[in-house]
């Protein structure tokens, strides 16, 4: 009962995006956690830091990626793995 309260609070402070990405409901999760107890630990610190770097790396399944988005992607531990292609002929990328 008390996880559905919290859900539901962060749901209704973050808007939208906290239910259509997973991602969006970890960075809103931490945020709000560091914010309730006034303390930005590294963990918290680290999870939201590494979430936003995610954010900003456009996964549309194409054969090349740019140099920067592969660093960042290393850095955060999701470096892109290939799988066989589709019909249409473009790699997909998965985290």
């Amino acid at each position: 009962m008390e996880m559905q309260r919290l859900v539901q609070a962060l749901a209704k402070a973050f808007g939208p995006e906290f239910h259509t990405t997973y991602e969006g409901g970890k960075l809103a999760m931490a945020e709000v956690l560091a914010d309730r107890f006034r303390v930005a630990t590294r963990q918290a610190r680290a999870w939201i830091d590494e979430l936003e770097a995610a954010r900003t790396i456009t996964w549309q399944g194409e054969a090349e990626m740019g140099d920067e988005a592969m660093l960042r992607a290393a850095h955060i531990g999701q470096a892109p793995v290939e799988i066989p292609p589709h019909s249409d002929g473009y790699w997909q990328l998965q985290p």
